[in-house]
Parts: C-alpha cells; structure tokens; sequence
C-alpha cells in the first residue's frame, strides 16, 4: 500500500497489487489476504480510505468511487456536488428557449396582424358607410342632391338663384328617389337647370341674348354646359371672368366657321372662286347642299378644346394672370363672321383673322375694345363701313383692313383728339371700296405707312398731310379719283425721310414740284397715269448718283429728265 495525500487532508492509502507483488508475497501473507477478501469482499465501485490522524493511528474508510471523506472523516458523492450545476444549466437553456419561441411568436403575431389589418381597413373603406372624417376614398354623402334645386322634383322653369356648381351625374328624367351613389359616367344631354343659370348668369351681367338656338351664342353655352360635365372637377362651373372669356371666345368660332349662304354676294372674287370650286366638285361626287356652300376643304381644326384651358387652344394668347390678349387665326379659311360676343374679351390688345374667307360686317363691338393694339382683318371678304367709333381706340397702332369689300369714307374720327397724338403708326386700307375723299387735319404724328391705294376716294388731296406725318415714311394714295393739283407740301412729307410715294392713277393735274435738294430720300417714285401739264427738273435729281430712286414712273408727255440712269426716259421706252 501506498499513501497520497486526500482532497481533506487526510491520508489515501492505496493497495495496488501487481503480479511481481503477488510472486514476492509470502504464503502467510497470501492467505492472509484471501482471508480478507473473502470476509471483506470491496467491490469494484468501492474505494478504500485510511484516515491518519496526529497519533499515527490508521482508520479505514469505504466509499464509493464517487464519494470522498471530508475534513471530519464524513463521506460526501462528487455527484452531489455536480448534479445542481447541471440541472440549473438544463433550467436555464429552458427557459432561453422558452424565451426565445415567445419573442419569435411575438413578432409572428404582430406582423400578420399589421397586415390583417390594412386588408381590412381597405375593405372596410370600400364596404362600410361613409363617416365625417375625410377618407383616401372619396365619399359619398347619404342622400345627394340630383339637382342644383331643392326640390324633390325640377321645375319646368329655370332657377333664377341658381348653385355655381351644379350636380357632375344630372340625368335627363328626375328621380323621386335619387341613389345613394351618384352616376360615374354624367351624361352629355345639357340639363334645362344648368343652361338656364348659365344664359340667366349671361344675359343679366352682360346682355347676352340667346333668343335664336342655332345662334353662336346659344351654340357656346351648350358647349360649356357639356365642357363643365367632362371636367376634372365633376360637373361644377365657375361663374367668373373666366367663364366669360370662355364663352366669348367659344361664340367666335362657331360664328367664324360658319358657311357661307347661296345668296352673298359680298364674296371678294378670290374666296368666290374657291367655294364655287369646292362646291362644284361636292356636287358631282353625289353629295349636294341645300342654300349652304361648303367650307374650303382644307379647313383648320377647331381651336376650342374640352378640358384644355382656353389660354393653351390654338392661336390664343393670354397674360400671366390669365386674361385673354391674343388671337392669331390667320390662314384658318374661315368663312363666317364677327359675333357681338367679341367685345367680352375686354383685354384683347392683338386680334389676326387675316387670309381668310370671312365675310359680313365687322362687328361694332370690335371698336369697343379700348385696348386693342393690333386689328388684322385683310385679305377677308368684310363688307359695311369703318365704324366711326374707331376713334374709342385710343391704343390703336397698327389698322390692317386691306383686300375686303368696304364702303363709306374714311372716319374723321380717326384724327388725334384733344386727348393726345393717337399711336397709329400704320394704316392700310388698300383694295376696298372706300369713298369721299381724304380727311384733313388727321395729324396721325407716329404714322410711318399711310395707305388708302386702290378705293373710290375723291376730291382733293389735303395739304396738311405733307406737314403733320412727320414720320412717315410710305405714302400710298394710287388708283383713286383724286383731283387737283399735288400741294408743294408733299415734297417734305416725313421731313424728307419719306422712301416711298405712289401717287399715279389719278386725275391730278397741273405741275409736279420738285424743289427736293435737301429731300432726296427716295426709292419709289410713281406718278404716272394722271393730268400733269409738266414735271419739275427738281424731280430728276432724285436718280442715282444725285438721290436714292432706283423707280421713277412718270407719263412719257412730261418725262423729260436727263438724269445719270435717265429712269423715267427707261419706263416710257420699255413702256
């Protein structure tokens, strides 16, 4: 046996038998030790302990391999001690586990309730009642109003306080029970409620009359009542300046596209020749008309447009505020007229329907757009006379009427009044039939073109006209039947700027003046074509190297001009 020190202290005395040990025993000592292990059997989970204490004195302990003696010789199992780590370790990896499947389970849970409840919150927004608050969905009210009235059932006459924004769904036959969800798709038929507050609305603010259906004005108010049903905003109509405008601009088109009746006869020649062409060859493909002539075929497409903002149609111009003051419809072939509903569009500045077929007289109430600039009406088929109230347009700068069938004089009303010099800068009534003769004292100061060529007028020409266009710089008064001599004033016409001066097809008489030393400016000069008993040698100066003019024309009687190029002597020979 051999002794260790215990885990106490104490002393371990071990018994190791070998087989040398077994050989070197003795046979006392053999039986012995079978002796013991017989009456002492030490099984092979039993350990023995030798305790040693300070007298020397030897004890023996048995334990199990999994006991030891501890400091007062008492047996204690290692198992004892191990076996609470362990299970406070197996409780605790529970209870993490435990732990760890309620969070995930909490989060499952939140997750798909989250999404449960969108799926029912939109389907409770498409199934349930409307509430008070305001919703992602439009909602609808428990018993809407079919009418702009309140009356169960409409009234055969109009309202005359009606809503300004009517129902977006009327129907045509009113319902004593309306739904309880208003028509998705409204329809186009215009409603006797709605026409009415539009006309009444019309009439009383702007005595528009709406007497005839096939009216252009009538025509534009069912276009508005079906332009406000196929707007965004469901029906409703803002009855404002907008609106106006709207209206004013909508009656335009319609009576500016217009056909042209059988019986006209203030067609130029020109728009003639073209709907006699368009209608012969309608009529012998089978297709006839009834005392209307049909548009040129090439007619322009409509500028008015449903649910487009009138400043954004064709040829419309508008400010930063959104009033109208442009329409450019030139070269569109219209053929129909000037309305009254013009003078709505009160800030008009610029108005263009030159090049087209239009025909009848211009409006009156064109001459009460007080700010209009720019009046572009030539090459039409206008017939009547110029207003006398051209003089309200106190802005005018540029009058275009040329190439129409106009009668009457030219408007003394068209002289600078006591207000101050009017801004007329160009005026062009060439190719009407104006007649009377030239008005004095028009003191059109700004004027740099003045043509009234190719008219009717008489008498004698003015002579202060030479003495108060002090900016022009084109004269035209050519085939007229004007008399009398050419007053000396006309040589310093626009202070000696003037480049052009056509004056031939006349009845002047007389000689023609030429002290034009200091006036040699210009470029075209024609005065051929009249009574002149003899030309002034001044005249000849006004050629190359001494002037500017590169057309001299002159009756061949009186052109006795030995200038460097010898114009005139060039005409009468070609001539």
């Amino acid at each position: 046996p051999t002794a260790s020190d215990g885990p106490t202290g104490q002393k371990e005395i071990t018994t190791t038998t070998t087989p040398e040990t077994l050989a070197s025993t003795s046979d006392d000592d053999n039986d012995d030790l079978e002796a013991r292990r017989c009456s002492s059997p030490n099984p092979a989970n039993k350990r023995l302990f030798y305790s040693v204490d300070s007298t020397g004195s030897v004890a023996k302990i048995e334990g199990s391999k999994d006991e030891e003696p501890d400091e007062n010789g008492s047996k204690t199992s290692k198992s004892s001690t191990i076996a609470p780590k362990r299970r406070c370790l197996l409780w605790f990896s529970i209870l993490s586990l435990l732990l760890l499947a309620a969070v995930v389970g909490l989060v499952v849970y939140f997750v798909g309730f989250e999404k449960g409840s969108i799926r029912v919150g939109k389907r409770a927004l498409a199934t349930s009642s409307p509430t008070v608050s305001p919703t992602l969905e439009p909602t609808v009210s428990p018993a809407p109003s079919i009418f702009p009235t309140s009356s169960a059932q409409p009234s055969d006459i109009p309202s005359f306080a009606p809503t300004y924004a009517p129902s977006s769904a009327p129907s045509a036959i009113p319902s004593s029970a309306p739904s309880d969800f208003p028509s998705s798709s409204p329809t186009l038929a215009p409603t006797r409620e709605f026409l009415g507050a539009l006309t009444d609305f019309l009439y009383a603010n702007y005595a528009v009359v709406f007497d005839d259906a096939s009216s252009p004005a009538r025509k534009a108010a069912d276009w508005l009542n079906i332009d406000a049903q196929q707007s965004a905003e469901g029906g409703t109509l803002n009855f404002d300046n907008k609106l106006v405008q709207r209206f004013a601009l909508v009656a335009m088109e319609f009576a500016a596209r217009e056909q042209v009746p059988d019986d006209d006869e203030s067609l130029t020649s020109e728009a003639q020749a073209v709907l006699d062409q368009d209608t012969n060859s309608t009529e012998s493909s089978g297709q006839g008309f009834f005392g209307v002539r049909q548009a040129p075929t090439n007619q322009a497409a409509m500028a008015m447009t449903h649910g487009i903002d009138e400043c954004y149609w064709k040829g419309v111009n508008c400010t930063e505020d959104g009033h109208v003051m442009a329409i450019r419809w030139a070269y569109q072939d219209l053929t129909g007229t000037i309305p009254s509903e013009i003078r709505l569009l009160s800030n008009l500045t610029h108005l263009d329907l030159s090049n087209n077929y239009m025909h009848g007289p211009i409006a009156e109430e064109v001459y009460s757009l007080t700010k209009l600039e720019r009046l572009y009406l030539f090459k039409n088929s206008f017939t009547g006379t110029i207003s006398t109230r051209i003089g309200q347009l106190d802005k005018i700068s540029h009058f275009h009427l040329s190439h129409n069938a106009l009668t009457g004089s030219i408007p003394q009303a068209l002289q600078s009044d006591d207000a101050g010099i009017r801004p007329l800068r160009y005026f062009n009534v060439y190719s009407n039939r104006l007649n009377g003769t030239l008005p004095e004292n028009l003191r059109l100061r700004m004027c740099f073109y003045f043509d009234v060529g190719r008219n009717e007028l008489s008498g004698d020409l003015p002579r202060d006209l030479g003495q108060k266009f002090v900016e022009l710089r084109s004269l035209h008064l050519d085939h007229n039947n004007f008399r009398g001599p050419l007053p000396s004033t006309y040589n310093n016409v626009g202070n000696g700027r003037l480049e052009s001066l056509t004056i031939n097809h006349n009845r002047l008489t007389g000689q023609v003046p030429g002290d034009r030393r200091l006036y040699n400016k210009l470029v075209e000069y024609t005065l051929h074509e009249n009574r002149f008993s003899s030309l002034h040698g001044g005249n000849c100066r006004l050629e190359i190297p001494y002037g500017e003019m590169v057309e001299f024309k002159a009756d061949c009687d009186i052109c006795r001009c030995d200038g460097y190029f010898n114009l005139c002597r060039r005409w009468c020979r070609g001539k």
